[in-house]
């Protein structure tokens, strides 16, 4: 995805999770989510989940993974998710929620 700012840009944000629905993935598939890199606010820093979209055999799967214990995904301007890997043809992402926490302006 691009950058996504949940609204407003100039507030911080913390992750809390990600839920991803899909179908068909496979082992070599890695879900990676992007930030502003916080000792600048000029470069990106990349935070990969371990977990991969395994093979779910032609049926819709949720995948959540929890964003509130990695450190770098707290405290962000921006967000942007991305998944990795080779993808199959018949490889269908239907849907990525964020659930953030909007630390508004101090």
């Amino acid at each position: 995805t691009g950058a996504l700012t949940f609204g407003d840009a100039e507030t911080r944000k913390n992750l809390l999770s990600v839920k991803i629905r899909y179908k068909n993935g496979s082992s070599t598939l890695i879900a990676t989510i992007h930030t502003n890199d916080d000792s600048d606010d000029i470069g990106e820093t990349s935070s990969a989940f371990g977990t991969k979209l395994t093979d779910t055999s032609g049926d819709l799967h949720t995948l959540e993974l929890d964003a509130s214990a990695v450190t770098a995904l707290q405290g962000q301007y921006w967000y942007r998710f991305q998944i990795a890997g080779t993808i199959a043809a018949d490889f269908i992402l239907d849907e990525v929620t964020f659930i953030y926490r909007d630390l508004g302006v101090r």
